[in-house]
């Protein structure tokens, strides 16, 4: 099962995701990062997406962490996976937003 491409928009850019199961959670899920990362920008004054992204994802790291009956195994490894993933989607849309002349 391939999964079903859907688009949403977070943090002012629209992004591709394909996923598998319910279209409606996964636009929920980027509408709580869209609001996180705004709220986050808004209150700490920062406007580097990658900050304001990475800030985002400690924020929900911090609400896993303290989640009860949440498995605690592994949960540092997959959040690291998580930000390496969050950081290579931002620095690909910041090429694509500002390419340098060699990639013109």
């Amino acid at each position: 099962m391939s999964g079903e491409s859907i688009r949403v928009q977070v943090f002012g850019r629209d992004f591709p995701v394909r996923i598998h199961g319910d279209s409606d959670r996964a636009r929920r899920v980027a509408h709580e990062v869209d609001e996180t990362m705004r709220r986050i920008a808004r209150t700490s004054g920062r406007a580097a997406t990658q900050e304001v992204a990475i800030l985002a994802a400690l924020n929900f790291a911090e609400q896993l962490d303290r989640s009860p009956g949440l498995p605690q195994d592994g949960l540092l490894g997959r959040l690291e996976a998580l930000v390496a993933q969050l950081d290579s989607g931002i620095e690909t849309a910041q090429q694509a937003l500002h390419p340098t002349p060699d990639q013109t």
